[in-house]
């Protein structure tokens, strides 16, 4: 498993653990978001999502870096107010944030760093508002995180590949010929 799943693996463990039966989803996601995206994930809402954003290499020999990990609240409701605030019935993103950044902030995951709260914003305001939906961010930090570390290629899996003859003017000789090959395993 690589370090930066790990992190990701150990924020969503303090998400369930925080709102355990309060969302419909969690996951880790890429950084980049669309509008497609966005429509699949409000049917899901409320929910949070957690991605790797990168960082800054602080020390070429060691490899570290400031790593930077986002976390998404998403919810969706009819009223905009409710999507933000909550009900009696429906957490909002509000109160998502609220419970999730205190527990991340200085959270130490375990061998590799302690989580930093740096700021929290109100994503994609303009398109989530014809889509009914809220997303909050927050942004965190794991300074000095250390991409040195022991790496093995023993669980990845071979490329798989393709063979194939084809024999187009039907003259008995192949005119393509293509390889597929499945992983032995």
């Amino acid at each position: 498993m690589s370090i930066i799943t790990a992190v990701e693996d150990d924020i969503l463990a303090v998400v369930a653990a925080t709102l355990p039966g309060k969302l419909r989803d969690s996951g880790s996601l890429p950084g980049s978001w669309s509008v497609d995206l966005l429509r699949q994930l409000l049917q899901k809402a409320p929910s949070v999502y957690v991605a790797f954003n990168g960082g800054s290499i602080n020390d070429n020999d060691l490899c570290t870096i400031d790593a930077r990990f986002d976390v998404y609240a998403v919810t969706k409701e009819p009223a905009e107010i409710t999507r933000r605030r909550g009900t009696p019935t429906a957490i909002g993103a509000y109160d998502i944030i609220q419970a999730v950044v205190p527990k991340l902030h200085m959270h130490t995951v375990p061998g590799i760093g302690t989580l930093h709260g740096k700021e929290i914003s109100n994503l994609f305001a303009n398109v989530l508002t014809t889509l009914g939906g809220t997303v909050y961010g927050a942004r965190l930090t794991l300074p000095n995180m250390s991409l040195k570390v022991a790496f093995s290629d023993a669980t990845l899996g071979n490329f798989i590949t393709f063979h194939a003859e084809s024999d187009i003017d039907a003259d008995g000789t192949y005119d393509f010929i293509n390889q597929f090959d499945l992983p032995q395993g």
